[in-house]
């Protein structure tokens, strides 16, 4: 989207009828690692802070980010610099600073991470067939939280349970290692055909 010469970038993955419980894990912790980093993505932190809690949170579920694809900072351009990856070590990369906006956008695979580029040049596979889901929001740097960007009124398309950022970052400092615990959620059920009663729709 564009308004007023500057960008704005968004992505979300939605089921189509009723889906299986990995797909529907998948789709829930692909948008729970988008609000993992976004909870990084303040001023004094580093660009790969961003990345580091994507990948903690994903991999800590059992599934693996991409690696060939990535995020982007955004404004006059769609794509700018810098790239944010999904992946990386804490502490490291750009410096992040007041007023700087990102597209931040976790592409998250249920089997390996490898995805190759289909004949028609534009569909991006994974490369042993499993399903991938993808999230994205832009965010404004700031000095508390991020300032998102791309809001929107929809709500979870999919059977899961609704945490806020913070709940998320709560959750990985209090799991034991390589479980995930749901204690600070609230469960939700809803399946993709009821997406359009949805009054957030």
């Amino acid at each position: 989207m564009k308004k007023e010469g500057w960008y704005g970038d968004g992505a979300r993955t939605f089921p189509v009828g009723r889906i299986n419980e990995e797909k529907s894990r998948l789709l829930e912790v692909t948008e729970e690692a988008l609000q993992a980093g976004i909870v990084q993505a303040r001023s004094g932190n580093r660009l790969h802070d961003v990345s580091a809690a994507v990948q903690k949170h994903v991999e800590a579920a059992g599934f693996s980010v991409v690696r060939d694809l990535v995020g982007h900072g955004i404004g006059k351009h769609l794509h700018e610099d810098p790239a944010v990856p999904n992946f990386g070590v804490a502490g490291t990369g750009v410096l992040l600073r007041e007023g700087m906006t990102l597209a931040i956008e976790p592409m998250v695979n249920a089997g390996t991470f490898v995805v190759r580029l289909d004949d028609d040049g534009w569909t991006v596979l994974t490369t042993d067939g499993r399903p991938s889901a993808h999230f994205e929001h832009t965010v404004a740097i700031t000095q508390g939280e991020a300032e998102i960007l791309t809001k929107h009124g929809l709500s979870r398309a999919h059977k899961s349970r609704w945490c806020d950022h913070r709940d998320v970052a709560e959750r990985n400092v209090q799991s034991e290692p390589g479980r995930r615990s749901h204690d600070s959620c609230s469960y939700i059920g809803q399946d993709a055909d009821e997406l359009y009663q949805d009054p957030g729709w």
